[in-house]
């Protein structure tokens, strides 16, 4: 028997004692058990779009697409009914609104010192069925005969178109708008009976010179074509459609470092 105060042999010194307090299972320190919710991940359904939606629009492609098309109808649903919403709405305003438009300076207003120009000459209208001036009045056999000589059939006596009545004298005149012209532009030009004709309605206007209300300005443009009358109660009055063209520019330059503009009367008053 040993006593007490005598230690076992087989009893292990301090340094073993302190060994194996640390190594004996039996003292090891004991861990709670994680419930098995928070150790075991989730499962995730195939078919719900991911929860981090940068992700899923930078790499769409590794998203299924049924989860892609999904993903795109829901936020457009509300997006849609509003937009729907919002279009009804103008659409039911547009009526009372004005459209817009947009207007040009030159179509609000003009320099200040811009006028029309008028430019005109005496033309010649033929192939008139019997409407036209008669023969006999000299100034119209004259202007007659020189264009059947500048066309290479002169005439010998003007009193061989005394019986000549399918041409007409003609006034012809082009009104040149406040912006000017510029060369090849076309106008319409105005053509009024001078003398006896009844009727130019259907008729041709030969080849006219046009040139400015003063003296010495030279020829802007010639006019020709189809005579057009609109009111049949003035038949001896018609229209030749951009019938005149501008040989050279006319133009009402402005000249100075300021200017003033006038508004045009069709928009003074707004």
């Amino acid at each position: 028997m040993h006593s007490l105060d005598t230690p076992h042999p087989d009893a292990p010194t301090g340094v073993d004692r302190q060994h194996a307090h640390h190594t004996d299972p039996r003292r090891a320190p004991s861990r709670r058990p994680q419930p098995a919710s928070t150790l075991e991940p989730k499962p995730v359904r195939k078919d719900r779009a991911p929860r981090d939606l940068e992700a899923f629009i930078e790499s769409p492609a590794d998203a299924p697409s049924a989860s892609r098309r999904r993903l795109a109808d829901r936020p457009s649903r509300p997006i849609a009914t509003l937009f729907a919403l919002a279009l009804a709405a103008l659409l039911w305003l547009t009526p009372a609104a004005s459209p817009a438009h947009a207007a040009t300076v030159r179509e609000l207003a003009r320099i200040q010192g811009e006028a029309r120009s008028t430019i005109l000459g005496l033309g010649l209208v033929v192939g008139l069925p019997g409407t036209g001036d008669s023969g006999k009045e000299h100034p119209v056999a004259r202007v007659v005969a020189e264009v059947l000589r500048n066309m290479g059939n002169p005439v010998a006596d003007i009193d061989e178109l005394a019986r000549s009545n399918s041409a007409a004298l003609v006034m012809v005149t082009c009104e040149i708008p406040a912006g000017g012209g510029r060369e090849q532009d076309t106008f319409d030009v105005r053509v009024s009976v001078m003398h006896t004709a009844t009727d130019i309605s259907g008729g041709t206007l030969l080849i006219a010179p046009l040139r400015g209300p003063l003296p010495g300005q030279g020829v802007y443009a010639f006019a020709s074509g189809e005579v057009v009358v609109e009111d049949a109660a003035r038949s001896t009055i018609g229209i030749v459609r951009q019938g005149a063209q501008l040989v050279r520019d006319l133009v009402n330059e402005v000249r100075g470092p300021t200017f003033n503009l006038v508004l045009e009367p069709q928009f003074a008053g707004h």
